[in-house]
């Protein structure tokens, strides 16, 4: 129900009270979910075409139209989602964000044949990481150590998330492709020798898409 004109009026001068009852907007946000190299002119159209369309057709309802998709206005290089496990929080929290708010839909998952490939783990429990050391050469391992980090205390080594902000950006994304394949193998290798049924199921959770996650969340 909209607010009395008069609580409007004070809440626009300023004189708020906690029974101040103000006008809630109708908005329909819809989350897009994709790998960001798939479907682009579809995801383009989407943004730029029926977007607006939409919104022409819903103005005189007051109702208002927006579309999400994280990866628009990124930049030409390959999704970083998965390079950097911090982003992919933010595409979790913004599911949430269109679930709260939209008054209709709020999420459309537009996928191919790939699924993309390892996110990048912020955390590794010790047992797990331990069992991938165990799998590496010393120039690997060099590299888990280089990137992860057991904090005192902790059950878990945790991703050194400093070098995000302090590493050249081409560089970074370099290094973290690097470890993102070493895992990947690695995460291969102990599932293929079946070394440890527990470590195993924690691996197959690693294994998990950033877009499989994303529509995890939606459900």
């Amino acid at each position: 129900m909209a607010a009395p004109v008069e609580e409007a009026v004070n809440a626009l001068r300023g004189n708020l009270t906690e029974n101040t009852k103000l006008p809630v907007p109708r908005i329909v946000k819809i989350y897009i979910a994709s790998l960001k190299d798939d479907f682009k002119e579809e995801r383009r159209m989407l943004l730029e075409t029926v977007g607006p369309e939409l919104q022409t057709l819903y103005d005189d309802r007051t109702i208002e139209i927006e579309l999400c998709d994280m990866h628009f206005g990124t930049g030409p290089n390959g999704s970083l989602v998965e390079l950097n496990p911090k982003l992919l929080d933010d595409h979790l929290s913004e599911i949430e964000i269109c679930h709260r708010d939209s008054k209709s839909v709020f999420f459309i998952a537009l996928l191919g044949q790939n699924l993309g490939n390892l996110t990048i783990p912020l955390q590794i429990d010790i047992e797990t990481f331990d069992a991938i050391k165990k799998q590496s050469n010393l120039e690997e391992i060099e590299r888990l150590n280089s990137w992860y980090k057991l904090i005192t205390g902790s059950k878990f080594y945790t991703l050194n998330t400093d070098k995000y902000r302090t590493r050249d950006f081409n560089e970074l994304t370099g290094e973290c492709v690097k470890l993102q394949k070493l895992l990947e193998n690695k995460f291969h290798e102990i599932l293929s020798q079946h070394i440890n049924e527990q470590i195993c199921d924690k691996i197959k959770q690693f294994q998990v898409k950033a877009i499989e996650h994303e529509i995890n969340k939606a459900l």
